[in-house]
């Protein structure tokens, strides 16, 4: 017997809806570890099928959804809050360090978040015309032709 296009969408519905739990967990404490058997208690699934469940569902596994969450709301602090160094934002997501977090971070966006920082840092320079005028042959001092 072959179940209907609309039976199996409710069965995904339904896990997404045992899974929506712990992916609130994930964004509330994007510092903190949560651990296989806390996500699968949350979800009320066995710690195999909880694995099995999120990845199909999600389309990563538990570690790098949490990754990728800490990873990409560190990387709007680094954009959003210049008050606080890289290691102050690593530590806060739950990095032992920066060189930790420099390497994820490099690793899954490509960039440093140094990088990111000074590139933002211009992208607000110019924004702002904060800036002096860029030399052109024109206005370059001593320049008669």
């Amino acid at each position: 017997m072959h179940q209907s296009t609309e039976q199996k969408l409710s069965a995904e519905e339904v896990y997404l809806g045992r899974l929506q739990p712990v992916i609130e967990w994930v964004h509330s404490n994007p510092s903190s570890p949560l651990s296989l058997q806390q996500a699968a208690s949350l979800s009320h699934f066995s710690k195999f099928h909880f694995q099995r469940i999120f990845a199909a569902v999600i389309g990563e596994s538990l570690s790098q959804y949490t990754n990728r969450v800490r990873l990409e709301r560190a990387a709007n602090m680094l954009l959003l809050a210049e008050e606080y160094s890289v290691t102050d934002i690593a530590l806060q997501f739950g990095f032992s360090g920066s060189a930790n977090f420099s390497r994820a971070f490099k690793e899954h966006f490509g960039v440093t978040p140094s990088s990111v920082r000074k590139t933002e840092q211009l992208r607000k320079l110019v924004a702002n015309n904060n800036f002096e005028r860029p030399l052109t042959r024109h206005n370059l001092p001593g320049y008669t032709h």
